[in-house]
């Protein structure tokens, strides 16, 4: 167990694979970087368009009356 080599042992493994095996092994890995990129860069974006103001859609108001801190839907009108 002494001699045994990690790489030597996955490059052997490697080598016997068929031809699809190989291409699938050299194209899957940037595949998968590259769609992990673009959920990311997508998830930012959608952030920063919903951080505006402007885009912004209330899910509930907070209103004080001085003893209690009240939650209610927002409406579309802006009214209670």
């Amino acid at each position: 167990m002494d001699n045994y080599n990690f790489w030597q042992d996955f490059f052997d493994t490697y080598q016997s694979l068929s031809d699809l095996m190989k291409a699938l092994w050299l194209i899957v890995p940037p595949a998968f970087l590259l769609g992990f990129a673009a959920l990311v860069m997508r998830y930012r974006l959608a952030s920063r368009r919903s951080a505006d103001p402007e885009n912004r859609k209330l899910t509930y108001t907070v209103f004080s009356d001085g003893r209690a801190a009240r939650h209610y839907r927002a409406s579309s009108t802006g009214t209670r």
